[in-house]
């Protein structure tokens, strides 16, 4: 005997346009954004407006390590951002590929071993050029993977 399967609206007997138009809407209430964000600026300053948040330090500080990620020109240039293959599920090396959008690895390329962010005076100690913050993709006398760099020590 073979089931039958029926659409929502053979089942319920509505007509597909009133379903989808039910499927659309939005319930209102108080935690609803008053506006909708515009998209011009900060995403974080939008919700802050749509739901009228008060500003507190915590926000104050993730503003600015926004801003400041986006003073990071070659950031927009590096693999994980032109080849976005890693936000696919079970992608195995995903750690890996956030880990190295996010902070390039300078650390453990860089001869100086104490934190900092990159600077002009920063030297690889692999091949002993110029280290800038994604410098372990171009670093030609590296003799490791990517991978083996992102496993603990």
């Amino acid at each position: 005997m073979a089931t039958s399967y029926r659409s929502k609206s053979e089942h319920t007997g509505k007509s597909e346009s009133y379903l989808h138009e039910k499927s659309n809407m939005s319930i209102k209430n108080d935690k609803e954004p008053s506006s909708v964000p515009t998209g011009k600026g900060d995403f974080i300053e939008d919700l802050k407006t749509a739901y009228l948040l008060p500003t507190t330090e915590p926000h104050e500080h993730a503003l600015q390590r926004l801003r400041r990620k986006r003073e990071w020109p070659e950031f927009f240039s590096i693999g994980a951002m032109i080849d976005r293959n890693w936000t696919e599920a079970n992608f195995q090396i995903r750690h890996v590929i956030t880990r190295l959008s996010l902070h390039g690895f300078h650390h453990l390329m860089c001869r100086d071993k104490t934190f900092h962010d990159p600077k002009m005076s920063c030297i690889c100690e692999v091949c002993e050029q110029k280290c800038q913050r994604y410098h372990i993709e171009t670093c030609t006398q590296r003799t490791k993977t990517i991978c083996d760099y992102a496993r603990p020590s």
